[in-house]
């Protein structure tokens, strides 16, 4: 694809990524993208939150949310990506919730962790995103905002 007008992305899956691929591989890429899709929660359960067998019962859907925006606050600020995807995902098991569960606390740190690195956050489809809530917690903030990936 070198030479073609086009951008070539990498979708950096889980945390372990960057164990698995030099950061001179990565620079091979035009940018690099990726989630909170995947996490290991404070018990040291790991999971791919859209897999609803690896996730399981959510006891304390509080507590899950907090420790969602820890992990993805804490790939923000220390995995050398371009663009947070999917950035309010939550699992099928709280979907109902999903407006009372993404407080504006919650997304303010999302949303001051990407601006303060300098990463673009996808707005999501409809279905899933608090999106209004995402471009004016963002706006004048310094956060760019990225079309979906999908």
């Amino acid at each position: 694809m070198k030479g073609q007008p086009c951008f070539i992305g990498m979708q950096a899956e889980g945390r372990e990524w960057m164990q698995m691929i030099t950061r001179k591989a990565a620079s091979l890429f035009d940018y690099t993208f990726t989630d909170s899709m995947t996490w290991t929660d404070r018990h040291g359960k790991r999971m791919r939150t859209w897999i609803a067998d690896e996730v399981g019962k959510i006891a304390d859907p509080q507590e899950f949310m907090d420790t969602l925006v820890e992990r993805a606050v804490g790939i923000l600020e220390g995995e050398p990506i371009d663009i947070y995807v999917n950035p309010t995902y939550v699992p099928d098991q709280l979907a109902k919730d999903y407006d009372s569960l993404w407080t504006e606390a919650r997304m303010r740190q999302v949303v001051d962790a990407a601006a303060k690195n300098h990463v673009a956050i996808e707005l999501e489809r409809p279905v899933q995103i608090a999106g209004r809530g995402v471009r004016k917690d963002g706006k004048g903030g310094g956060l760019q905002v990225h079309p979906g990936h999908e």
